[in-house]
């Protein structure tokens, strides 16, 4: 068996001297031995080696290409204060949760601190295991130590919930790398960070600035008009649910006291912890 990325130069994969009679399944990461690109190619040859006078076959079945990823993350748990939690339906990669930070206006002690994350497929640690924490790494922009993993919980095959040891700081980007295998033992692509703005496969990242309704990174005039149109349902959001973006003061719900909420993150009144009204995040999304 041989793969090459440029229609030239072949690599050997696997070479099997004879099965029995009996189909042998074998599995290779493409990433190991070339470049992945939409030029892949797999070449499969039969000979007869010594001696050279015996009835020569093969047969190829059941030929599958996968690709390992890291889904973006859903319902993240939001807990608000020491009230309880809600969970809200979006936090697709690059989200940033625009709703209070604070719930006296002194302590920044709301927002993301539990992220439940899905995979394409069912995963395990590497080296195989049942998935646990330790396959998750997360990080912070702006230099801070970054929250650490408080509690981990494997809801399924594919799926995991972390709690965080606190929640994701301010005006900053989190990011969650996980370092997986599918269940045939091919790791998870990780081809590191792709600059700003761009999905990678093996993690997700997230953001938080009060008022930030339109995702822009920069709290501007225009937060104002796509909460009402997000309130009126002149305009949904084109990721997640509602409830992401205008529940302002973390009830669960959508009601009246969010507009007043939303006007107090704006002009800075408690319990906004300040004037979130020009505020940007302090890094592009790694």
């Amino acid at each position: 068996t041989q793969v090459t990325s440029n229609g030239s130069t072949w690599v050997d994969v696997d070479m099997v001297f004879g099965t029995g009679g009996e189909w042998q399944p074998h599995t290779f990461r493409v990433g190991a031995y070339v470049e992945p690109s939409a030029n892949v190619r797999v070449r499969f040859s039969v000979a007869d080696i010594n001696p050279s006078d015996s009835v020569t076959e093969s047969g190829i079945d059941n030929f599958v290409v996968t690709e390992l990823q890291c889904v973006d993350i859903i319902a993240p748990e939001i807990l608000h204060g020491i009230t309880g939690a809600s969970f809200a339906e979006a936090a697709f990669g690059g989200y940033i949760d625009p709703r209070s930070e604070s719930d006296n206006g002194v302590d920044i002690n709301l927002g993301i601190d539990g992220l439940i994350i899905a995979f394409s497929e069912p995963v395990t640690d590497i080296g195989g295991g049942q998935l646990t924490a330790a396959a998750f790494v997360v990080s912070e922009t702006g230099g801070a130590t970054p929250p650490g993993i408080s509690g981990f919980e494997l809801i399924d095959a594919q799926t995991a919930r972390l709690t965080l040891t606190r929640p994701i700081t301010v005006q900053q980007w989190t990011t969650v790398v996980a370092s997986v295998q599918d269940m045939v033992g091919i790791p998870i692509q990780n081809l590191g960070n792709q600059g700003p703005g761009v999905d990678e496969t093996d993690r997700v990242d997230i953001g938080f600035l009060p008022a930030n309704v339109d995702q822009n990174g920069s709290v501007n005039p225009l937060d104002l008009l796509r909460f009402k149109q997000y309130v009126n349902g002149v305009l949904t959001p084109p990721d997640g649910a509602n409830i992401d973006f205008i529940d302002t003061n973390r009830s669960g719900g959508v009601n009246p006291l969010d507009v007043l909420s939303f006007k107090r993150l704006i002009n800075g009144i408690s319990p906004a912890t300040q004037s979130w009204s020009g505020a940007s995040m302090n890094s592009a999304r790694p």
